[in-house]
């Protein structure tokens, strides 16, 4: 304070035109205890509020709208149709005809004794006969002596033919023994011949020849004259075309009968044949045969089956293996009954047939079993009706 005051006087002074060494010293004074100062208490600063920042809002941030993509129609695509693809049809195709042929009787199975119907003979006759050893049941036997093939003929009727066309020729054929020669013929506006043909032994083959033919109207000819040997011969055909016909001749497993076309035997008994039962009234007869010279004639007066039987000698046969019995036979009048059945010495017992009826015509019938047995007897059951039967060519085959 005192220094505030000496400030102020010189100050003063100055003004008046004096300076400090005019001023008067003041007595000395007792110095002036300092009060105490109060420590000027600093108000408490109310501390200046940082005003409360309104907080910068931040903008609601628009989201940003992500433009709304139209998504790409992807062009409905139509589906590429694949045309429904008709399946290539592979055109039907017809079977390529068996060709017929154009003779009548092939199989020789028509005809009474040893005629055939359709067919002649013009050389050699007597050495012309019918057999059952056959393809289909009935079989031409040739036994030629050797000379001109000419010499034994076998002779088709005529037929009907286009000229300038190929035919075919067949026949199936076996020999009794080897390097027989045979060939074929026509005989139309001129006679035309085929190739020698070497037949072996033993099982059936069939031989062909082709021709052209040079008439409408022609006959088939067998030259079978030229060896000597005996042949038997079936399934005789002529086609148009160069393929002969085709086929198979089934039988090329032998006969199990002995004597089984009933030629063999003294007066009214047929050798390898036996008569269990009505013995009387199984005869021979020469007139009503199927084919060669006897047969047997079976006058049964009706009654049990077993009361008249006609029984073969014992065959071989093997347990399991099935076998066919057939015979020919016809009625003096129609409606009787006959069966077959089978005898094995009691080794097993009998099989049976079924009935079958029989009419006025020669018909064959036939009956399959299975052989139960090593040895095997055929039996014909005879006696049911009251009926004269004929009965020729029996059979018993694998």
């Amino acid at each position: 304070m005192k220094n505030l005051i000496l400030v102020s006087l010189i100050t003063i002074l100055t003004a008046c035109g004096g300076s400090s060494n005019d001023i008067i010293p003041s007595p000395t004074l007792p110095p002036t205890a300092e009060p105490t100062a109060e420590p000027t208490a600093e108000p408490t600063a109310e501390p200046t509020a940082e005003p409360t920042a309104e907080p910068t809002a931040e903008p609601t941030a628009e989201p940003t709208v992500e433009p709304t993509v139209e998504p790409t129609v992807e062009p409905t695509v139509e589906p590429t149709v694949e045309p429904t693809v008709e399946p290539t049809v592979e055109p039907t195709v017809e079977p390529t005809a068996e060709p017929t042929s154009i003779l009548s009787n092939g199989n020789l199975n028509e005809g009474d004794g040893d005629e055939f119907t359709s067919w002649g003979k013009w050389n050699g006759g007597p050495n012309l006969t019918a057999v059952t050893d056959s393809c289909s049941g009935r079989a031409l036997q040739a036994a030629s002596s050797g000379g001109n093939a000419w010499e034994l003929q076998f002779v088709s009727d005529e037929v009907t033919m286009v000229a300038d066309t190929q035919y075919t020729a067949s026949m199936w054929i076996k020999a009794d023994a080897a390097d027989g020669i045979v060939r074929f013929s026509l005989n139309g506006a001129s006679p035309q011949y085929g190739v020698d043909e070497t037949v072996a032994t033993g099982d059936w083959q069939q031989i062909t020849s082709s021709f052209t033919a040079n008439d409408t109207n022609t006959r088939l000819l067998l030259d079978l004259g030229a060896s000597s040997v005996t042949y038997t011969i079936d399934n005789i055909a002529l086609v148009e075309g160069g393929t002969a016909l085709a086929g198979v001749c089934p039988e090329n497993n032998p006969e199990l009968l002995l004597n089984s076309d009933l030629e063999t035997g003294d007066g009214g008994e047929f050798t390898n044949w036996g008569k269990w039962n009505g013995d009387t009234v199984l005869t021979v007869t020469t007139t009503e045969v199927h084919s060669g010279s006897r047969a047997l004639q079976a006058a049964s007066p009706g009654g049990n089956a077993w009361e008249v039987q006609f029984v073969s000698d014992a065959a071989t046969t093997e347990v399991g293996k099935a076998y066919t019995a057939s015979m020919w036979i016809k009625g003096a009048v129609a409606d009787g009954v006959v069966r077959f059945s089978t005898n094995t010495d009691g080794a097993t017992d009998a099989q049976y047939g079924p009935d079958t009826t029989i009419g006025t015509d020669w018909q064959n019938i036939t009956w399959g079993f299975t052989a139960d047995s090593t040895s095997t007897r055929l039996v014909l059951d005879l006696g049911a009706s009251n009926v004269t039967y004929y009965i020729d060519e029996i059979s018993l085959k694998e």
